[in-house]
C-alpha cells in the first residue's frame, strides 16, 4: 500500500521496524526508556477530553436532509442555471426548513461530468448535508470551460449572499469561510481549474476528474482524488499522471474495482460501452466515495481528527477497497501498526505507533493513547502523556501491549493515538473487537 509521494515521484513507506514488547526506540539511537501500557479495558475512566466522537464518514450522519430546486444568476455571465441544494433540514424532504442547531455549516459546489446532469449526484448531496454541509448541485448552461468555471464559483458567491440575507432560509447558516469544490469527469477538472483560480476555495476533492498535472500543480490548498482502477474513459493510469502535480497536501485513493459511470446514482448502458467493467456494485463505490469525500472535508473544513486516519493513517491504508498515495504535509508523519483486531478476554494484544519528524528542526510533542468505546472517550493515567524529543529526520517507535480484563464484555473499541504541539494536532487510530469466548 503506497502511503507517501514526495515532490512529483512516490516512495513505498517504510515499513514499521517491531521492536521488542514495552519500549521505547529511535533510529540510530539507544532507546531511552520503558513503558507499559497496563490498565485493562474494563477499568477506564471517562475523560474530560472530546466527549463524543465524530460520525463514521462511510455511514450517514447524525442530521436529516433537506433539498430544495434553485436557480441561481452568474453575474459575470450573465446565465441563469438550475440547482440542487442539499443541507441539514429539519426533517428530511423537499423545502424543510433549515436545521440551525450545529451550524453554521462549510459550503461545497459540485459539477457534473460531460453530458450528465446534476440528479446523477444525489447520492453526493444527500449524504454530505447529514454531515453538516450545503451542498450545490448545478446543471451547467453548456460546454465551454469558461463559462462553467464561472457558473461555479457563482454558486460560492449565491451561498456567500444567503449567509448575509436576513430574508434568505440560508441566513446565517453557512460557514463562508470554508468552502470545498469537487465534480466528477469534466466537473471535476472544473473544480481543479476553478480552485487553482479563486482564494475562496479551501478543498479540492474531485471525482475521476479531467484534467492535467499542470492544472493540480495550481491547487495551493488540500487536493484528494477519487478514481477508480478500472475506469475506461479516464483511466488510472491518466489520473495517476495528473497527481503526479500536486502538492502536499494530497490524496490519490483509488478504489478497487471501480469504474468511471459508477461515479453516479444511475448510467445508462450505451454510457457504459466506453467504461470498463467493474469489479465490485455501485452501492460500494458510492460508499467509499462518500467516506473519502467526508473524512476529507471533515478533517480540513470542521478540524474532525478522526478522519486524518483514513487520509493519511491506518483506516485507509488498510482499507481493503483502496490504494491510497498521500502526503499529509505535515511536520510529522504518525502511522500505528496494529497486531490483532479481534481479542478475547484475558488476553493481550499490542500494537506500534511510529512518529517521524519530517522537518530540519527540533519537535518536542507530546503523545496520548486515547480509547473510544461506544462514543465515549476513556484513558487509563499510565497512557500519557508522553513527552517526546525528535531530532530533524528522527523517528521514533513504540511498542505497546494492553491488557484485555476477563470480565470484559463484548465491545468495539477504538485505540487513538493523539499527538499535540503547540498548535499541531494530529492522530491515528484503528478498531478492536473484544469477542467473550464460549
Amino acid at each position: 500500500m503506497k502511503l507517501m509521494k514526495s515532490g512529483s515521484s512516490r516512495e513505498q513507506k517504510d515499513k514499521v521496524e517491531r521492536w521488542s514488547p514495552l519500549r521505547l526506540s529511535r533510529e540510530s539511537t539507544f532507546f531511552r526508556c520503558l513503558l507499559f501500557f497496563g490498565a485493562s479495558i474494563a477499568a477506564l475512566s471517562v475523560l474530560a477530553y472530546p466527549a463524543q466522537s465524530a460520525p463514521l464518514p462511510g455511514e450517514a450522519g447524525p442530521q436529516d436532509w433537506g433539498f430544495r430546486q434553485v436557480w441561481i444568476t452568474d453575474p459575470e455571465m450573465g446565465r441563469t442555471f438550475v440547482t440542487s441544494v442539499y443541507y441539514p433540514g429539519l426533517g428530511q424532504g423537499t423545502d424543510v426548513p433549515l436545521d440551525p442547531s450545529l451550524g453554521p455549516y462549510p459550503g461545497a459546489a459540485f459539477g457534473h461530468g460531460f453530458l450528465m446532469n446534476r440528479k446523477r449526484y444525489d447520492f453526493y448531496g444527500r449524504h454530505l448535508a447529514t454531515h453538516g454541509y450545503v451542498v450545490i448541485l448545478l446543471n451547467f448552461t453548456d460546454l465551454d470551460n469558461e463559462r462553467q468555471c464561472s457558473e461555479l464559483a457563482a454558486c460560492l458567491t449565491w451561498m456567500e449572499e444567503k449567509n448575509t440575507d436576513p430574508g434568505s432560509w440560508l441566513y446565517g447558516g453557512i460557514d463562508t469561510v470554508n468552502f470545498a469544490v469537487s465534480g466528477h469527469s469534466m466537473g471535476g477538472g472544473v473544480a481543479v481549474d476553478l480552485a487553482g483560480k479563486d482564494g475562496r476555495v479551501d478543498v479540492c476533492a474531485p471525482l475521476a476528474p479531467g484534467t492535467t498535472p499542470d492544472e493540480v500543480s495550481e491547487l495551493s490548498m488540500p487536493v484528494m482524488i477519487l478514481a477508480g482502477d478500472r475506469d475506461g474513459i479516464i483511466p488510472i493510469d491518466r489520473i495517476e499522471w495528473m497527481y503526479e502535480g500536486a502538492h502536499s497536501p494530497s490524496v490519490l485513493a483509488t478504489i478497487f474495482g471501480g469504474n468511471h459511470c459508477q461515479f453516479m446514482d444511475i448510467s445508462y448502458p450505451w454510457e457504459e460501452l466506453f467504461d470498463g467493467v467493474p469489479g465490485i456494485t455501485r452501492e460500494e463505490q458510492l460508499r467509499l466515495t462518500n467516506l473519502y469525500t467526508t473524512a476529507c472535508y471533515g478533517y480540513y473544513l470542521k478540524g474532525i481528527g478522526e478522519y486524518r486516519s483514513y487520509l493519511y493513517g491506518y483506516r485507509g491504508g488498510a482499507d481493503p477497497g483502496i490504494d491510497r498515495d498521500a502526503d499529509s504535509g505535515e511536520a510529522l508523519d504518525l502511522v500505528i501498526v496494529p497486531a490483532v483486531l479481534e481479542v478475547e478476554p484475558g488476553t493481550s494484544f499490542d500494537f506500534a505507533v511510529t512518529v517521524t519528524n519530517r522537518e530540519e528542526i527540533l519537535h518536542e510533542p507530546e503523545a496520548r493513547t486515547l480509547v473510544r468505546i461506544d462514543g465515549e472517550v476513556v484513558l487509563d493515567p499510565a497512557l500519557g502523556p508522553h513527552a517526546i524529543r525528535l531530532d530533524p529526520g528522527e523517528s521514533l517507535t513504540l511498542e505497546a501491549a494492553q491488557f484485555v480484563a476477563e470480565t470484559t464484555p463484548g465491545l468495539t473499541a477504538d485505540y487513538v493515538v493523539a499527538v499535540e504541539e503547540g498548535t499541531l494536532e494530529m492522530e491515528d487510530s484503528f478498531t478492536i473487537s473484544v469477542v467473550p469466548g464460549p
